[in-house]
């Protein structure tokens, strides 16, 4: 993860996992931890080039609303980007995956500071919310960096040497990285440097991390149990998400059809030559109706749902841009410049 000023975490953690067969109890109460994230700031080959730690709290509890709760709270307006927003809905599913517990009966929070972006720490946020739906209590002295693959792998990330040296300055002993980045590059100097070596000359533990289980022991001192394999009756969907997923279907295809039912009159207004200059804009809007049609008749209701979702933003982007493309036509450049500042 990559922080933008010295004020934002950007962050790194990783666990590897490989569910326990058993499924654990649902979270009844309130479970909340506060983990070091560790983070990269400032232009590379520049003395600004460094790294650090900061706080952000975790939070797992019993989920009251239909369909899933993610939250990701931020210090002020705007704190947080979409990659990191995504990487905390994936670090949610991937955590209860590996609880075995159903994803939409917790309710997931992260709470950080300042301006927060990038994947990175979602090995972190996986685990921390893992050890908090099993009951295992976080080592204070670890920290990791790593992103987290949906196959519970974990992926590369920047600034690892800038990231160790604020472990170490925090006075964590123990740092996770992921696997095959011993070798990485120092984002200030740009030399390579041997992560190993320089855990040795902080004192600090350096530990290279494959898998949510890897990582998982390090961060709390426990081993996961394998998952079993499932057979195709454990792998359907209930009836109950089943018909929550048509709920939200019906929604963002009768989103999708409303904002379409305003963009037709835009292009019937359209004179051909302009009309076809502006394919770009319409054209994937009907290619991505007729795959969403496509995938609802043959029962791929999450691939429908998203689908329709997609088709219901770019109706709405496309609806601006006629309208802007109308006015500036009419010359009412007023009227194109309150499309975009409304």
């Amino acid at each position: 993860m990559y922080r933008s000023n010295p004020y934002v975490v950007g962050a790194a953690f990783v666990i590897s996992m490989l569910p326990a067969p058993v499924a654990l109890a649902q979270v009844s109460e309130r479970r909340e931890a506060t983990v070091d994230f560790v983070y990269f700031t400032g232009q590379p080959r520049t003395e600004q080039a460094t790294g650090g730690t900061a706080p952000a709290t975790l939070r797992v509890e019993a989920n009251g609303a239909v369909g899933a709760s993610v939250g990701v709270f931020e210090e002020f307006a705007g704190g947080t980007g979409a990659q990191w927003r995504s990487t905390a809905w994936i670090a949610a599913f991937t955590a209860a995956e590996a609880a075995n517990q159903s994803f939409l009966a917790n309710e997931f929070t992260v709470r950080t500071g300042g301006h927060v972006d990038g994947p990175s720490a979602g090995m972190l946020t996986t685990a921390a919310f893992l050890a908090l739906m099993r009951g295992d209590a976080i080592l204070p002295q670890v920290t990791m960096t790593g992103t987290i693959n949906p196959d519970g792998t974990s992926g590369p990330v920047g600034g690892i040497p800038q990231k160790l040296r604020g472990a170490a300055e925090k006075g964590k002993t123990v740092f996770g990285y992921p696997v095959g980045c011993r070798q990485t590059e120092d984002l200030r100097t740009g030399a390579i440097v041997d992560i190993e070596a320089l855990g040795k000359e902080l004192n600090v533990q350096t530990v290279e991390v494959a898998t949510l289980k890897d990582a998982y022991l390090l961060l709390t001192g426990v081993t996961l149990a394998p998952r079993l394999p499932g057979n195709a009756a454990s792998m359907r969907a209930s009836p109950d998400l089943i018909e929550t997923t048509k709920i939200r279907l019906d929604m963002w295809r009768a989103t999708a059809e409303d904002g379409f039912s305003r963009v037709q009159p835009q292009l019937n207004a359209l004179d051909e030559p302009t009309r076809k200059s502006l394919s770009w804009i319409y054209t994937p809007i009907f290619q991505a109706v007729q795959r969403a049609k496509a995938y609802e008749k043959g029962g791929q209701l999450i691939a429908a749902e998203q689908k329709w979702m997609e088709v219901a933003v770019a109706t709405g982007a496309a609806e601006d841009s006629l309208a802007i493309v109308a006015a500036a036509r009419a010359g009412k450049l007023d009227d194109a410049f309150n499309v975009l500042t409304p």
